[in-house]
Parts: C-alpha cells; structure tokens; sequence
C-alpha cells in the first residue's frame, strides 16, 4: 500500500472512531437518566410496603386497646415503638429493596402470631369472667384460718397499733398473744407473735 492511502485509511478510521465515540458519549446521559427514573421507580415500592405495615400494625394496637387485656396492650405498644423504629431505621438504610421486604414479612408474621395470642387472652378473660360471676352467685367463699403461728420483727418506729393493722388484728388481741398491755413501748428487734384473724 502506498503513503497517501495509507493515510487516507488512517483518517477515515480516526473519523469513524471520533464519531462512534461521541455517540456513545450522548446515550450515556440518556441511560444514566432512565437508570435513577427505574431505581426512583424501585425505591418507592417498599415504601409503600412499609407505610402499609404500619397502618395493619396501627389497627392491630388500636383493637388491642379496645380489648380487656390491658396487659397485653402494654406490651403490644412497645412492641408496635420497637417496630416503628426498626421501620424509621430502615427507611433511612440505603440497602437493596427485597432485604427491606424481607423484613416486612417477618414483621407481618410477627403481627400474625399476635393476633392469636390476643385472641386467646380474650378467651381467657371471657371464661374468667364467667368464673367471677358464678363465684359471686353462689356467694363469698370463705378463707380457712391459718393455725400456723405469724412473727414480726419489730422495726424502728412501729407501734402495737401500726402492727395490729398490718396484720388485720385487733390491738387487745396482740397484746393477749404477746403477754403485753396497751401501753407497752416496742423495741427494735423484739418479736412478736401475730395471733389468727
């Protein structure tokens, strides 16, 4: 091949690679553009997923506080703060959108498992109920008196009085158990005997 087409070919290769190169130049723009529109896309899925958790979990709370179990109200509210911070906590981390529904779906089961544990404390608290209202028919029951004989330690500042009321007793009744008279000055450390009821 002679110098001058030799050169002609050169220029013809740089003027088709200067070309190329500078198409490819002007797509990128264009793809990094639909790439944030698709992860902008992407990213408001779990989002969405997660505001809908935590209005499921609202209603969950907000039945449990209308339920007789205050107990477990307490308990199912600071669960629903733990979860409501995990959710905050993870609306913050920048991670890949299944880890984040992942979590969501434990979190749903966990809503699952109580429900069921509500529903069986109403049960509960029904059939106690029931209880309570039959006791109360038949009337009260009475408590046998313990035989077994009761010591106090008499602590600074106590008095026949304070103790007798303590116990449910009368002070005429602590002072015959204990060999004393009404007026008698208690000592730190002295034990007495609380009689029956």
């Amino acid at each position: 091949m002679d110098e001058p087409t030799r050169e002609k070919g050169n220029g013809l290769v740089d003027e088709m690679a200067g070309s190329l190169n500078q198409e490819w130049e002007d797509r990128e723009p264009v793809l990094r553009r639909s790439q944030r529109k698709e992860r902008q896309k992407r990213s408001w899925a779990p989002i969405i997923v997660l505001i809908g958790a935590i209005a499921v979990l609202s209603l969950v709370i907000q039945w449990a506080a209308r339920s007789r179990t205050s107990g477990e109200y307490q308990r199912l509210a600071s669960k629903l703060e733990f979860l409501e911070r995990r959710v905050a906590a993870l609306e913050n981390k920048k991670g890949p959108g299944s880890e984040v529904i992942s979590k969501i779906y434990r979190m749903e089961g966990q809503i699952g498992g109580l429900e069921t544990s509500i529903a069986a404390l109403s049960k509960r608290m029904d059939s106690l109920t029931q209880q309570v209202k039959v006791a109360k028919t038949k009337g009260s029951v009475k408590k046998p008196k313990s035989t077994a004989k009761r010591i106090y330690k008499v602590q600074k500042g106590d008095t026949l009085f304070g103790i007798a009321k303590k116990y449910g007793v009368r002070v005429d009744s602590l002072c015959r158990a204990n060999g004393l008279s009404s007026k008698a000055v208690l000592h730190p450390g002295q034990r007495l005997v609380i009689p029956p009821k």
